[in-house]
């Protein structure tokens, strides 16, 4: 275990402030009344002791349904075995199932029409349909639940509530016969039911057990992994749930999916229907004056011909692995929302980090929960995944801030600190805009140059964040001074010391050639030259006399540059060189001044 981690500066305060929406909206923060308590713990007594009717949705069960050599139980007495050629090892793959906390989630939008797809595609919609059905309820299938033995249900309860009576208590139970029961359905599941869960499954279990018993019950009742109210639990109570919680991320997620399994669950569940459908795609990319492109039509006919083969070519993948790469960010960033539904374990690892970091005036605290799992992240992509994407476009910002007060994790808190969304609802949330604006980013900035000083390849990591900042500015536009974040990259940079500058000149000579090929396709060949020419006007203030050869290396750099656009433009390739604003803002006598 890492020790707790304390953090000084005055910007802590101000940024949390000016951040943080005050208004209590989530469900930590609301009032419980007395009736709710009595009903959340009378319902954990009932979880606690009862079991489970069905068997568990478990990987064993799902690929015994698959296999058919198990079938579901049925309202009717009945089983159903379900016949497929899908084995468990593919639908996994292909991203149509999954199984976080070993229970299973099905991840597949059925297309509007079937007539024309494929049999192998046909054969996967309708298993997952049965095991959607299977997993609610649906279509005469038993859904999961608990049941118990009524006089043992109503002698516990009477230990703890005296005589108040059984419907009271549970007054959405079911009897059959002799037996109690509770249907998911009907049962609203709250963190406060799951924290009346742990604390009353505590008493009855050692914490490894009390939790794999918390963690089936709230699958099962609550469809989704809710997270306790730690502002209830005892001081033992909380360190038992987090050690827990440190255990299940680094065995689960250790042997989780890849990224792009991930990607494929939320294609699936999302747009599955746009992959598979008869559908033409026409691409239409035109010249104008804001970005100059080529024109380009076709007509792209996808048929009913697609087979379930053919199906791991379709998906549009993020460019790279790694979730805080900042090339994959803008892609990733678009399914945000939407990966952190295809994810149960988010909430719980959202609410766990709320609570184990603070921040108190000048000072930001992270607790060893926090720190520990910043440590398993190193190794596990699909941690990576949920604390450097997921979480930070959930406008999580203590966290965030927590992101940016560690040198490892701040280059990702400022992408996000700084992308549209998070510029939007800080603007919007109050008047006054520009003043509140200029706060921000310049306690932003000294926050972020403070904890990278002294770090090693400065040069690199600021050149990436430049360039980041600078895609983001739309220098194809005449106005991109207005944009904030021309702001803030022009905030950033002005800050510079004269070592960050020499350091930056050394990355952006020796990157040029790498970033040079996938910025002229991407059309993103702008941000090299607003760096390139901003470094040439400010290396001439470095003082020391070792600045004259890296201006002259600097400078050639640029001019071949831009040479070689030129010369491509007037060969028919499609280079940027499109006269305007941007260009003629651009302070060419620096270049001038050492090339001639």
């Amino acid at each position: 275990m890492m020790n707790k981690m304390n953090n000084y500066s005055p910007n802590w305060y101000l940024l949390h402030k000016l951040l943080v929406d005050e208004t209590p909206v989530f469900t930590r923060d609301r009032l419980w009344t007395y009736k709710e308590h009595q009903h959340a713990r009378a319902l954990a007594i009932y979880l606690a002791h009862a079991t489970l009717a069905t068997p568990v949705l478990n990987k064993t069960t799902i690929a015994e349904l698959l296999s058919g050599s198990r079938g579901w139980p049925c309202k009717d007495g009945k089983h159903h075995f379900i016949q497929t050629n899908c084995s468990l090892d593919f639908l996994e793959d292909a991203g149509f199932l999954s199984f976080y906390a070993d229970w299973c989630s099905v991840h597949c939008q059925h297309p509007w029409q079937t007539e024309v797809l494929d049999d192998s595609i046909i054969d996967i919609l309708n298993t997952a349909e049965q095991l959607k059905q299977i997993r609610l309820g649906l279509n005469d299938f038993i859904e999961p639940h608990f049941c118990i033995n009524v006089n043992e249900l109503t002698a516990l309860l009477s230990e703890e509530f005296g005589n108040v009576s059984l419907e009271t208590l549970l007054p959405l139970c079911t009897r059959i016969n002799d037996a109690v029961s509770v249907a998911p359905e009907t049962s609203k599941f709250t963190p406060l039911h799951s924290t009346y869960l742990w604390q009353t499954l505590l008493e009855k279990y050692p914490a490894k057990e009390a939790f794999r018993r918390w963690m089936l019950c709230i699958q099962v009742q609550g469809r989704a992994i809710v997270p306790v109210l730690f502002s209830l639990l005892e001081k033992k109570q909380e360190e038992m749930f987090f050690e827990e919680i440190e255990r299940l991320l680094s065995s689960e997620l250790s042997s989780s999916y890849s990224l792009k399994t991930i990607f494929k669950q939320v294609t699936n569940s999302q747009y599955f229907r746009q992959l598979v459908e008869s559908r033409t795609i026409q691409f239409n990319v035109s010249l104008n004056e804001d970005m100059p492109e080529s024109v380009m039509k076709s007509g792209i006919s996808a048929t009913g011909n697609i087979t379930a083969q053919d199906l791991d070519a379709l998906y549009m993948y993020p460019a790279g692995d790694d979730p805080d790469e900042m090339e994959a960010f803008e892609k990733w960033e678009q399914f945000g929302y939407e990966l952190g539904l295809s994810m149960p374990l988010t909430w719980l690892i959202q609410e766990c980090l709320i609570h184990s970091i603070y921040i108190d005036r000048r000072c930001l605290r992270g607790s060893s929960f926090s720190l520990n799992l910043l440590v398993m992240a190193k190794n596990n992509l699909v941690l990576r995944h949920i604390l450097f994407n997921i979480l930070p476009q959930r406008f999580n910002w203590t966290y965030m801030l927590f992101l940016l007060s560690r040198a490892d994790t701040c280059d990702t808190a400022l992408v996000h600190l700084i992308s549209r969304g998070t510029l939007h609802s800080l603007l919007s949330s109050y008047s006054g805009a520009a003043g509140i604006e200029k706060t921000y980013r310049e306690a932003l900035l000294k926050e972020y140059l403070r904890t990278i000083e002294g770090c090693d390849a400065n040069g690199q990591r600021l050149l990436k964040i430049a360039y980041h900042i600078a895609d983001l500015c739309g220098f194809y536009n005449d106005n991109y001074i207005d944009s904030p974040e021309y702001r803030i990259l022009t905030c950033l940079l002005q800050r510079l010391d004269d070592a960050s500058v020499l350091q930056l000149v050394s990355s952006f000579i020796k990157q040029l050639e790498e970033q040079l090929p996938r910025r002229v396709l991407r059309l993103k060949e702008r941000s090299i030259y607003y760096i390139g020419f901003w470094l040439a006007e400010r290396i001439e203030k470095v003082e020391g006399n070792h600045k004259q050869k890296v201006q002259q290396e600097l400078c050639t750099c640029l001019y071949t540059f831009y040479q070689t656009a030129f010369e491509e433009c007037f060969s028919g390739k499609r280079r940027d060189l499109e006269p305007g604003a941007f260009f003629a803002s651009l302070p060419w006598a620096s270049l001038i001044a050492v090339k001639g």
